[in-house]
């Protein structure tokens, strides 16, 4: 899959410049047409990234932005990081992470009410080469999550004034900067406009940093995020584009090559004979494309075509009109919404944005994905789900949502299958872009999922890049149901319900209305329990909605933040239910830094409605991996040990432990792993008779050396 993604993405994209994380420290990550300014601190990057504050700085932009500029007197910055996080690290003041450094308590870190803006205002600059074979091509400098004001500077130029939270830039650096030679990139960046309030805020777990409000104002200050590959959307819609068009001609040739006719191809028929198979194919297929508006024809007129934008936009409606008033109207409406023929990321003018399709059009028609008619479909969903890791490795969080691993995956679909050759349904009620219900498709095989694949989704952008990811593959209309709505609030499958199979990454501790709507407590889904997910973490809500959908013969596997294991309040009386019913049936803690993004350890928990006993499992897999790159990685053997521990439910010393309720209770319902299982002590083992030998003798040294230096001192006090 490597192959296929470095064939295409030269055609695409020029340059990202972007201030984002570098997976192996080096800038092209197997993409020599992208480029990541991380600082060599902090991340290990390439780039030498310095700060000073702003009112120190003697220089305006014009010349802090030049290539090679002075800043012997700056301090080291951390890039993607904070205005806190490189003071910190510059040890001007102490991390924020718990109570005694709370900043309004401890007074240790000035509160922005108090100083004013202009104390957490900061010049962040770095040098950087544009290579030479970017010669003639458009050069893009990208930022993402800028956080609260910022200045955009590049060889003496201001570029962008940005205002808002996290707000991400695209900027056209094309005429400002050198090919070949060094440039100069200089960001000055400005906290929030409005004064700190004087009320303390907990921190919460060791690494968070909040931004913003309740007495928190001043110490995120800046924001420079990891970004994403936001071209993504093009991509998978041209993929998808091809995709469709190849197989709808692919299923009508092979129709005609049956009926006699070898010689048969779709794609050259004239629009007004096709017109008179519409009907029937959108019974069967789900939707229609005229021949003349195929991939591989609009391709062929695409070096000459003036209006590829309004002619991309023209299809793209036709494909998706074919499919209303039939069965398929809902996995077909605004699929492509997001692919905005007119968007300025394409270009400033309409010649230059069609230059970009005509680029696109091409390179995906250049990927090595296979013929249809071969059956090497599932090169299309291989692309897919390579580019869509691609997207996450490069992106930071939003609101706690993480894009799931493929390792992570296969061990969430393993331990919801542990037992089964075939399942009804396969439910995801934060399905993402759905690589977790394919994935119960790879895992058991194509027909085992006698069904289909349900989900919800609340993200518009994310819904359809699911649909697109059921389609590419080759998940007929009539197998899946995605909806788009707030899975908590409004869920869309009651119709559906029960599932055997639940797999989910819920989106980490969002908001959500809880004990806010009067409504909820009285809900079937959460009722039982007695009592409300918190409103500020909406995770045990996610755990008792896929509880309530859980067939009596399913298994959930759900990703979860560790701290709904142990926390009290709420969330301990709903661990309580879960427990003295008898609803948990295995707790494996992860290890650390799975995730794009984050590398917070979490945890996944095993549901089940009919147990065989009442024990259960917690297994310790925090060891269970290997580094790569910037992450860790779950092996094959990672998993399957895993796997094997929790089907054969046995006590593995420092790896596994069968708890009973009994046990759990005495715990006060404490879910947390490493209460039920001891970790392996892996220090050095100290010979304590040898320690105090080497003890007694230092220390009759320091008494030898002590006497010395006295009788010399005696010495020199008699001479005077």
């Amino acid at each position: 899959m490597h192959n296929i993604a470095k064939t295409f993405f030269p055609i695409l994209l020029l340059l990202f410049a972007a201030v984002v994380t570098a997976q192996n420290g080096k800038n092209n990550v197997g993409n020599a047409q992208r480029i990541w300014l991380d600082s060599e601190i902090g991340h290990q990057g390439d780039y030498q990234w310095k700060m000073i504050k702003a009112g120190d700085a003697t220089d305006p932009g014009e010349k802090i932005s030049l290539s090679n500029y002075a800043t012997a007197n700056w301090m080291p910055a951390i890039v993607p990081g904070t205005v806190l996080n490189s003071l910190v690290y510059n040890q001007k003041y102490p991390e924020p992470y718990y109570g005694i450094n709370n900043k309004i308590e401890s007074k240790l870190i000035p509160d922005i009410s108090e100083t004013g803006r202009d104390f957490y205002t900061y010049w962040f600059r770095t040098d950087f080469t544009v290579p030479q074979s970017f010669k003639g091509k458009t050069v893009w400098l990208q930022l993402d999550g800028i956080n609260y004001r910022a200045e955009v500077w590049v060889n003496g130029n201001l570029l962008s004034t940005m205002n808002g939270m996290f707000i991400q830039d695209y900027i056209d650096v094309t005429d400002f900067v050198k090919i070949g030679g060094k440039n100069g990139l200089a960001i000055k960046v400005y906290p929030v406009d409005v004064p700190g309030s004087a009320k303390p805020k907990s921190w919460g777990a060791a690494g968070e940093f909040h931004n913003g409000g309740n007495g928190n104002i001043g110490l995120n200050t800046t924001m420079l995020m990891t970004v994403g590959w936001d071209f993504k959307n093009y991509v998978l819609g041209t993929m998808f584009y091809r995709y469709i068009s190849e197989n709808l001609c692919s299923y009508i040739n092979n129709g005609e090559i049956e009926a006699g006719t070898p010689d048969f191809d779709y794609a050259e028929m004239p629009d007004d004979e096709a017109e008179e198979a519409r009907d029937g194919l959108v019974e069967e297929k789900g939707f229609f494309i005229l021949p003349s508006e195929l991939f591989c024809n609009v391709l062929k007129r695409a070096d000459n075509d003036e209006n590829l934008n309004e002619t991309l936009e023209s299809v793209f409606r036709h494909i998706e009109e074919s499919a209303k008033g039939s069965t398929s109207e809902g996995q077909f409406a605004g699929l492509f919404d997001d692919y905005d023929v007119n968007s300025n990321k394409l270009g400033s003018t309409v010649s230059k944005r069609n230059e970009k399709l005509v680029k696109l059009l091409k390179g995906v028609a250049d990927m090595n994905l296979g013929e249809v008619k071969q059956h090497d479909i599932d090169a299309f969903g291989d692309a897919y789900e390579y580019l869509m890791t691609m997207y996450a490795s490069n992106a930071g969080k939003s609101g706690g949502e993480f894009f799931t691993p493929a390792d992570v995956s296969e061990l969430l679909t393993r331990l919801g299958t542990v037992g089964k050759k075939e399942i009804n349904k396969v439910y995801d009620p934060a399905c993402g872009s759905g690589s977790l219900l394919l994935k119960a498709e790879k895992v058991l095989g194509r027909d085992a999922v006698r069904n289909g694949f349900f989900g919800q989704e609340i993200n518009i952008t994310t819904y359809n890049l699911c649909r697109i990811n059921m389609f590419l593959h080759d998940i007929e209309f009539d197998k899946f149901n995605i909806a788009c709505e707030d899975t908590l609030i409004n869920p869309q499958h009651w119709d559906d319900e029960p599932f055997e199979l639940i797999v989910s990454n819920p989106p980490y501790s969002i908001k959500w209305e809880g004990d806010g709507n009067p409504l909820l407590i009285n809900d079937p889904r959460f009722a039982p329990a007695g009592v409300l997910a918190p409103k500020s973490k909406a995770d045990m809500a996610f755990i008792m909605h896929s509880l309530s959908w859980l067939a009596s013969n399913g298994t959930a596997a759900i990703v979860c933040f560790p701290g709904i294991m142990y926390r009290g309040g709420a969330e301990r009386k709903i661990r309580k239910y879960l427990v003295e019913n008898n609803f948990i049936d295995c707790v494996v803690q992860l290890p650390s830094n799975l995730f794009f993004g984050t590398s917070i350890a979490t945890c996944i928990m095993v549901m089940k409605k009919n147990k065989s006993d009442s024990t259960t499992l917690f297994i310790d897999a925090t060891s269970e991996c290997i580094k790569v790159t910037n992450n860790n990685k779950l092996t094959p053997e990672n998993i399957s040990r895993i796997v094997d521990t929790f089907a054969e439910r046995k006590e593995i010393a420092h790896f596994s432990h069968l708890a009973d309720i009994t046990e759990i209770t005495e715990n006060d319902f404490n879910l947390s792993v490493s209460t039920y299982v001891e970790a392996e002590d892996t220090r050095e083992k100290i010979d304590i008779q040898k320690l105090n030998a080497e003890i007694a003798e230092i220390v009759l040294r320091e008494e030898e050396l002590r006497a010395a230096i006295d009788a010399i001192i005696e010495e020199i006090e008699v001479g005077e």
